[in-house]
């Protein structure tokens, strides 16, 4: 007989104690997900009204939360308790942290593509208060030094993305490719800063 299959997830009584046990016992939590989302649904104290699709409750718990969170280090926090909600909604995850760093969002741009490519301008500019902030995360908040890097060498969506938020860019870019062709990096830092790739 399986240990595992005798686990009472029940014992657990914090997210942290449910992401311990899934990240050493993935095929367990891979095959009982609904089992673990209810649980994670008791330690968030969300009340069960339907008694099915807990994943799906779970899931719309997590974007609630997600849209309270009014700055980036409440986001990385959030992010880091529930990395569940990074894989299956990164794109709102991107739109939370444009906003809660002062731009305005629309459908029809690529969230993740255009906060990527904000961190990796304003990593270029190395550790100072305005790149960095207390917690060692890359602030993506426009100054003016990021502007003028923008002004230089922002993909065509970034360039329509700051159009649409009224900072004053040229609309083409005078550059071969756009940045974010030139690496299709994904940000490995030695800070804390999430990675969205």
């Amino acid at each position: 007989m399986n240990i595992l299959n005798t686990i009472n997830v029940k014992k657990y009584k914090t997210f942290e104690e449910i992401n311990e046990f899934c990240l050493n016992n993935l095929e367990y939590c891979k095959e009982n997900k609904e089992k673990i989302c209810k649980q994670m649904l008791k330690i968030a104290s969300v009340e069960i009204i339907v008694k099915d699709n807990y994943c799906e409750n779970y899931n719309q718990y997590l974007i609630q939360e997600l849209s309270k969170k009014e700055t980036q280090n409440e986001i990385m926090e959030f992010i880091q308790l529930h990395r569940e909600l990074n894989k299956s909604n990164k794109d709102l995850v991107c739109k939370q942290l444009l906003i809660v760093n002062k731009y305005k969002t629309h459908t029809s741009f690529d969230f993740c593509k255009i906060y990527n490519e904000l961190l990796i301008l304003a990593k270029k500019f190395g550790r100072r208060p305005s790149t960095f902030n207390i917690s060692g995360n890359i602030v993506v908040k426009m100054s003016h030094s990021l502007l003028v890097e923008c002004r230089i060498v922002a993909s065509s969506e970034l360039r329509r993305f700051l159009i649409f938020n009224e900072y004053d860019i040229d609309p083409y870019s005078n550059l071969v490719s756009d940045i974010t062709n030139d690496s299709e990096s994904e940000i490995d830092s030695d800070t804390d800063t999430i990675k969205l790739n």
